[in-house]
């Protein structure tokens, strides 16, 4: 259009309506402030989660582990099973979450829901952005806070002694 505009001699300027709207760029900055703040918030609330649950299960298995120690395994090999089967738990949370947000997204894309921003004439459509970079960062969170939560209860498990495991059977 601004072409256009130019090539007839007309004065006219064509301008978007976030260019027309001032508000929209403090907002779009707060949306993404608040954005990242409840992403630390959900890697706070699944580290703690998953520490409970990661923690339980170990020391549920002490008998497991005194077993294992007493056939020569050794503890960083305890260790190592149990960060892996956490990594193992995360990944799988983490896939389900994100297949179940891409369906979850699919089906909003569905439904074509639009709004009218201010200043335009034409409704918008609101469509939920499903790109491999949107579902990294929680897939990359979910098994980076399970991951850091399971080396506690491992590292605990791990350094167990065999005589002190066998006596809580």
């Amino acid at each position: 259009m601004q072409r256009g505009f130019a090539n007839t001699g007309l004065p006219l300027a064509a301008r978007t309506w976030q260019e027309l709207n001032p508000t929209y760029e403090s907002l779009e900055v707060f949306w993404t402030a608040f954005s990242g703040f409840v992403g630390l918030a959900v890697f706070v609330l699944v580290f703690f989660s998953v520490l409970e649950v990661l923690t339980m299960a170990f020391l549920e298995r002490i008998r497991e582990v005194a077993t294992l120690r007493a056939l020569g395994t050794s503890r960083i090999r305890v260790f190592g099973d149990l960060v892996l089967e956490g990594a193992f738990v995360g990944l799988m949370g983490g896939v389900l979450g994100v297949v179940a947000a891409g369906i979850l997204g699919a089906l909003f894309n569905a439904l074509g829901i639009s709004w009218t921003p201010p200043g335009a004439l034409m409704p918008q459509p609101i469509r939920v952005q499903l790109a491999a970079g949107v579902f990294a960062i929680p897939l990359i969170t979910a098994l980076l806070a399970t991951i850091i939560s399971s080396l506690y209860p491992a590292s605990r498990n791990a350094r167990i002694t065999v005589a002190e495991a066998l006596r809580s059977i």
